[in-house]
């Protein structure tokens, strides 16, 4: 018997916010994430990061993007995950949108 390998993450759930429709149900289920392309998304299309602290700095330099798009009171949060999907990790990604201050969903940073 082969053991699985649990892998360790970090990703951004979103709290709260005004959300449209075909989030919302989505987000009632207490399953709606931000994917690395800053879209709304279900947890297994979710950002996954290697640091707690990278996914904090997305969270942070993200927020205002998000509240433009759904309202003041979204809140992200910083969730912890472990499982046995061997997804990669979207640091380099994160990390250029964050340098770059680009957070629009249909535009990759250059060189990524």
């Amino acid at each position: 018997m082969i053991a699985e390998k649990n892998m360790e993450s970090w990703t951004v759930r979103v709290a709260e916010g005004n959300l449209q429709g075909h989030t919302f149900a989505r987000q009632g289920k207490d399953d709606c994430y931000l994917s690395a392309n800053t879209k709304l998304v279900a947890i297994d299309k979710a950002v996954r990061l290697s640091r707690e602290g990278l996914a904090k700095r997305f969270c942070n330099a993200v927020i205002p993007t998000m509240r433009q798009r759904h309202g003041e009171n979204v809140k992200l949060t910083v969730t912890h995950c472990v499982d046995s999907t061997e997804r990669p990790v979207d640091d380099k990604l994160v990390v250029a949108r964050i340098e770059t201050r680009n957070f629009d969903p249909k535009a990759r940073p250059a060189g990524v």
